[in-house]
């Protein structure tokens, strides 16, 4: 299973983004349905977390000082990420 982490900032704030191709159901931590096909390389599975949070195990807690252009900011950081990481796998199919 391909894993991709990044690490981003936004306000002083130091987050975690995972990326991580779902080969198999048991894979996913959401439930897909009975005939949902995997095709390798074309499903992934897409977390965030602040750093902090995961260092202490307290996943997806709110920041108490994020506010609406903070959730702006972070969400155009993780969507850039996303990106950069769809067109690295597009320059590896392509070049290979």
């Amino acid at each position: 299973m391909a894993k991709h982490i990044s690490d981003f900032e936004v306000s002083s704030v130091e987050y975690t983004l995972i990326i991580m191709e779902i080969i198999s159901k048991g894979d996913s931590s959401v439930v897909l349905p009975e005939n949902y096909r995997l095709d390798r390389g074309s499903c992934f599975e897409v977390s965030f977390d602040a750093k902090n949070n995961l260092d202490n195990n307290t996943l997806f807690e709110r920041y108490p000082t994020n506010n609406h252009h903070q959730m702006i900011g972070i969400m155009s950081e993780v969507e850039r990420l996303i990106n950069e990481h769809i067109m690295r796998l597009v320059l590896v199919d392509t070049f290979c």
